[in-house]
């Protein structure tokens, strides 16, 4: 009886052991970090991605994509065991900072520096967007921080972004004598003192 018992028993604990080792398990994960530019972040754009497995694949990077953001490829990561299906790797974008432009949501600024005259006078500029240029129409009397709104212009998006232009006052070089000779005459009849007139003083 005890034979019989026994035995019934291990034969339970090794049907058990086997099937346990039989199960099938989903592989593990991976993690991937992927450097990408400003402007392919937000023109979207494709990126060849090397695997830990040697595997090499074409990533779509979205259009608009944020740094941060995390693409899940499936059934990229390690093999399965007992047969189950291998994991999935995830890409961490890393948008690499511009030397022109930033962006916040869908909009991007940039800041473009105009001369005296322009200031002054108003015309056109050429500025760069994220597709091209485009000539912006500055106005008479334009102060420094001046901002140009170019619809459209931003991430494309729901909605999509606009572009900021920021307008950058710079002075000719300390060579211009005439100039400064002019601005001495000129400020004597014409005093004025911003500060006062924004309430700081």
């Amino acid at each position: 009886i005890f034979a019989e018992f026994f035995g019934r028993s291990g034969s339970r604990t090794h049907r058990k052991a086997s099937s346990t080792r039989n199960l099938k398990k989903k592989g593990a994960d991976v993690s991937y970090k992927l450097k990408v530019s400003f402007i392919e972040a937000a023109n979207g754009a494709k990126r060849r991605v090397s695997l830990s497995d040697g595997k090499v694949l074409d990533v779509a990077i979205p259009k608009g994509a944020k740094d941060g953001q995390t693409l899940r490829l499936k059934e990229q990561g390690k093999p399965g065991i007992n047969g189950g299906p291998r994991g999935d790797a995830f890409i961490e974008i890393q948008v690499q900072p511009h030397p022109f432009f930033s962006r916040t949501g869908n909009d991007i600024y940039l800041e473009v520096p105009v001369s005296l005259d322009e200031a002054i006078l108003g015309g056109s500029i050429t500025v760069p967007t994220l597709n091209g240029k485009v000539s912006v129409k500055v106005p008479e009397w334009a102060n420094a921080g001046t901002k140009l709104r170019l619809k459209g212009k931003g991430i494309q998006g729901s909605p999509a972004g606009d572009q900021y232009v920021i307008l950058k006052i710079v002075l000719p070089e300390k060579t211009e004598k005439d100039l400064f000779s002019f601005i001495q005459k000129w400020t004597r009849k014409n005093k004025y003192d911003p500060r006062k007139t924004a309430g700081l003083i």
